[in-house]
């Protein structure tokens, strides 16, 4: 979370370089994990996510995943909740 906040405040100082309204996250597997984790998590700076071969864990359930991700006391789901509205 530290570590995207420091990314983030660098895309926002750099106006001539960055558009800070244009910024996607993608990954593959546990990459798509952290994408969907980020676009979760910085919902205001991030425009779009896609996320593929990262499916979302229920704890308690198998698959885990490689780094035992979503195994953490307050995890119910992980990466993110899915969801759709209409």
């Amino acid at each position: 979370y530290t570590y995207m906040q420091a990314v983030f405040s660098v895309i926002e100082a750099d106006k001539a370089t960055y558009d800070a309204a244009k910024v996607y996250t993608y990954g593959f597997s546990q990459n798509g994990m952290f994408a969907s984790y980020i676009s979760l998590c910085f919902t205001s700076k991030v425009a779009g996510s896609w996320s593929g071969g990262a499916g979302m864990v229920i704890k308690g359930k198998n698959p885990v995943p490689p780094g035992k991700q979503g195994q953490c006391t307050d995890c119910k789901y992980w990466p993110v909740y899915l969801c759709h509205s209409s």
